[in-house]
């Protein structure tokens, strides 16, 4: 990708799920953490509750403070 972003300096460039989930599922050692990640990451869902479902992790693993 680093090619294309100098190719293309304007362009929006992004992951996808699948390249997410490969970092998470590499460098995550917490299986229970990364089923939680993978199920907001491909959930159907509304906001208001993506943002309840990564709160529960988030707070369980206490990762509040983690950037």
């Amino acid at each position: 990708m680093r090619n294309e972003i100098r190719v293309f300096p304007e362009a929006h460039h992004c992951l996808c799920a699948w390249d997410l989930i490969q970092n998470a599922t590499s460098k995550i050692k917490n299986l229970h953490f990364v089923s939680k990640f993978k199920h907001c990451m491909l959930g159907d869902m509304d906001v208001d509750v993506f943002q309840r479902k990564w709160e529960e992790p988030i707070t369980k693993f206490g990762l509040e403070e983690n950037p």
